[in-house]
């Protein structure tokens, strides 16, 4: 473990421009603000008390600064440091403190943020909130102001900073199983510097939230696919605790992908006895869920299933779906999956925003058709990764189907707590390896 300096130039100049920056785009932001609208400026000031220069310019700029350079040390002590974090981390601010204002005076209508802050900054609130999402983040937004002041981009900095940190500790952990030098540096730069991943996994919202969670239990299955073992199993199932507080279904989501390792890589009496624990589990669970929302018949799952997709149903990124009877759903489902998975696409861009996104899904789904024949050249530890992505996405996929397809805008800001997965699925198979190079490590069987 390196635990000095020793004299690294490029390091201390690489520190130097990120602060430097910093201090740039303290210069730029009322500049950016003011071009983003006088009604957006207007709304923030007089709605939304003790937002001026100072809270909302200077000092999330020092805490930027502050915390990249507690970071910076702690990479060099743990050995982690490279210079693709450092950029990743200036790039993040960028986005975070220069162009996201532009995205926020256009949907703020719709951004729960505003009604967050407004909470959270005048009320310290103690506890989370089992199971109620919005109680939960009033709390946790709260801490901060409570501690460091009434500055909303702050939270949005501490976030920002949150999420760095969890992509890195991905890319430590798991990218570094991808063998192949190119194609792990074009999944290192989709994950560090993918503009609207940052954005979401940025806000001032709950994505920043499930997404560091997503990370963590995303390790814990890892581990437990090359050790299955009940330990490792616990383990997975403590790491979804976090997940009732903000979106509880996570819980579901994580639980089936936890049920389908079981079945793949347990192997003897303990796979038979976690097959059938968990399919008794999932169908408790399931009755719960049913009598909590008070359905009581096949007929009232689907009003409420439909209910609930419509609610999504709004803005200019807004889809429908005619949806009335079971066999409408089973006839529209495959496309919203795949809408949950891969929408917007080059037709579906309608403004600057979805144009982007949808550049960038046509781009990454299109890589990866293209690269299907490659699927026999990854290593075993890649084709382990590869399985993983596929499990998570399938699931979530599924669970997200009823509500993503009915916005678009929404299903990409949805997809940012898996977009480590997203991206292992979509680039993974374009790693072609050398026949020479095997895994020296025995495939989990």
């Amino acid at each position: 473990m390196n635990k000095s300096w020793g004299g690294k130039r490029e390091r201390i100049q690489e520190m130097g421009i990120v602060l430097v920056s910093l201090v740039l785009i303290g210069i730029a932001l009322p500049v950016i603000f003011k071009a983003a609208g006088v009604f957006y400026w207007e709304f923030w000031r007089y709605k939304y008390l003790g937002m001026d220069l100072f809270w909302e310019f200077v000092y999330p700029l020092i805490w930027s600064g502050i915390l990249f350079v507690v970071s910076l040390m702690l990479l060099y002590y743990l050995d982690w440091y490279k210079s693709l974090y450092v950029m990743g981390y200036l790039w993040r601010m960028i986005i975070i403190l220069l162009f996201f204002p532009f995205y926020e005076s256009t949907y703020f209508e719709a951004f729960d943020a505003f009604v967050f802050y407004s909470e959270g900054v005048w009320r310290f609130r103690p506890f989370l909130a089992l199971g109620n999402a919005t109680q939960s983040m009033y709390t946790v937004v709260s801490w901060i102001h409570g501690i460091l002041g009434p500055s909303y981009r702050l939270v949005i900095v501490i976030f920002g900073t949150l999420s760095w940190w969890a992509s890195i500790v991905f890319d430590r952990v798991l990218l570094k199983e991808v063998k192949e030098g190119l194609r792990k540096s074009f999944l290192e730069v989709l994950l560090f510097f993918e503009p609207m991943f940052l954005l979401w996994s940025s806000h001032y919202g709950k994505d920043p939230l499930i997404y560091v969670f997503s990370i963590i239990t995303s390790l814990l299955l890892y581990r437990f696919s090359r050790e299955p073992s009940v330990k490792n199993a616990v383990w997975i199932l403590l790491s979804l605790v976090p997940f009732m507080y903000f979106r509880f279904w996570y819980v579901a989501i994580y639980g089936a992908v936890l049920y389908v390792l079981w079945v793949v890589y347990a192997r003897g009496r303990k796979r038979v006895v976690g097959a059938v624990l968990g399919g008794v589990v999932a169908l408790g669970g399931m009755w719960g869920v049913l009598s909590l929302f008070g359905i009581s018949s096949l007929d009232g799952l689907l009003l409420f299933v439909v209910k609930w997709s419509q609610a999504w149903a709004h803005g200019g990124a807004a889809q429908t779906a005619s949806i009335t009877s079971w066999g409408d759903l089973v006839r529209w489902y495959p496309w919203m999956w795949f809408t949950a998975l891969f929408r917007p696409l080059l037709w579906d861009a309608h403004n600057m925003f979805a144009a982007y996104a949808a550049l960038v899904n046509t781009g990454l789904l299109a890589y990866f058709l293209f690269s299907l024949g490659r699927l026999k050249r990854m290593t075993k530890e890649e084709r382990r990764l590869f399985f993983l992505a596929l499990v998570v996405i399938t699931i979530w996929g599924g669970a997200y189907a009823i509500v993503s397809y009915q916005n678009l805008g929404t299903a990409v800001r949805f997809r940012s707590p898996i977009w480590h997965w997203m991206l292992i699925f979509f680039t993974i198979v374009g790693v072609g390896t050398d026949k020479e190079e095997k895994e020296r490590e025995p495939e989990c069987t």
